[in-house]
């Protein structure tokens, strides 16, 4: 496991230094800087393709305010300089072109304009990262008893509370989730984001989610990485439920929560549902799962596809009856271009509401952000379901 997470992190420097080395080229090119800011921004810019592991690292075990304001700068500058290397290669492209057919364009107002347009927009990312927007839908369940007719269900999914997403920012989002007054409220996976041990700050926010029926929530992908020791102390303060492949009758609404598998275990989810003495094909039902993926795979096999080739065609649950699944995990893709990349990955499933015949499934584009707090696609969300 510890050779695989080196390997990755070399593979992600490997391809990082080139694509940050695009940006750098392009600024001493067409920008007018001297020899001693070419040289600073030089190490800068090596600085920084070094800082987000650096910064990972140091905020998995130390919280402190130098060095959640280190964790995001250098999670900050992952997503602009994401987005500067487009704009780079764009201006490369044009310089070819224009190599190519003999004519000249005025390259450094076009870099000016374009890197101040980049920064602008990342500028409005985040400020879209931290300023959740309420999503309402409508969805119709079979067999819906009488009481839940008309009824919210809130979803919070990705807040990815950690070294970025701290005490205020969950005290945000409860105080605009309890103005809905749900019924209940789920969380659908990676809530917690690089806890440390220090995590209490946190608790205040968690502590202040209401809801008529309960809170209940089940484990994402960054739940297996922070490991149970970490996050489970930090439940057992609140009132959140933690369905850990169980389910639970709330007035004849079946709510079903499966956690994200670890490593090498196979979620038998089959056997999970049809042993439990409260299901009933027949009653209106809610299937709580991270991804939005076929779910009678093993998590080897379930974190490949997540990333590569997932299989979205749900056959595995509609075969079950549920009648709607909440699944995040995608993020709706966060940041431009990501939001084409994990369409094609997911076959359209990777964001909204999808339905097919009786089968609903809604994928949250994330309460919170994942490494760059940066939001330029997709929205961050609290989803008020209705249900009828």
């Amino acid at each position: 496991m510890i050779l695989r997470f080196i390997s990755f992190i070399i593979f992600v420097i490997a391809a990082l230094v080139p694509l940050n080395f695009l940006v750098y080229w392009t600024v001493i090119t067409f920008l007018p800087f001297n020899h001693p800011v070419k040289y600073f921004l030089l190490v800068l810019f090596i600085f920084f393709i070094l800082s987000f592991f650096v910064a990972s690292f140091l905020a998995h075990f130390i919280d402190d305010l130098l060095v959640r304001v280190y964790y995001f700068l250098a999670s900050l500058w992952l997503g602009l300089v994401g987005q500067l290397i487009l704009v780079s290669a764009f201006i490369w492209l044009l310089y070819f072109i224009g190599k190519e057919f003999n004519f000249n364009l005025p390259y450094t107002t076009i870099t000016i304009v374009l890197f101040s347009a980049t920064f602008i927009w990342t500028a409005y990312g985040v400020w879209q990262a931290f300023h959740p927007q309420v999503k309402s839908i409508q969805v119709a369940l079979n067999n819906l008893p009488a009481d839940w007719q008309g009824k919210t269900i809130v979803q919070l999914s990705d807040l990815h509370l950690g070294p970025i997403n701290g005490g205020k920012f969950m005290d945000q989002v409860a105080e605009m989730t309890n103005r809905l007054n749900p019924e209940i409220i789920v969380i659908t996976g990676d809530l917690f984001d690089g806890l440390n041990g220090k995590a209490k700050a946190l608790l205040a926010g968690l502590k202040k989610l209401q809801a008529k029926q309960g809170i209940y929530f089940v484990t994402g992908n960054h739940e297996t990485y922070v490991g149970s020791h970490r996050y489970l102390p930090l439940l057992e303060q609140t009132d959140i439920k933690f369905l850990d492949n169980e389910i639970v009758n709330l007035n004849g609404l079946q709510l079903i929560g499966l956690s994200y598998p670890n490593l090498g275990q196979i979620n038998q989810i089959e056997k999970i549902i049809r042993s439990g003495d409260n299901y009933n094909k027949k009653q209106a039902s809610i299937l709580l799962y991270h991804i939005p993926v076929s779910i009678n795979i093993s998590s080897g096999a379930s974190q490949r596809q997540a990333y590569l080739h997932p299989r979205t065609d749900f056959s595995y649950v509609k075969n079950l009856g549920i009648d709607l699944q909440l699944s995040g995990h995608t993020h709706a893709g966060q940041i431009f271009p990501f939001n084409i990349i994990t369409r094609w990955i997911f076959n359209g499933y990777h964001y909204g509401l999808h339905k097919d015949g009786d089968f609903n499934i809604f994928i949250s584009s994330g309460t919170g952000t994942w490494g760059p707090p940066i939001r330029t696609a997709g929205k961050s969300e609290i989803v008020a379901i209705e249900l009828n």
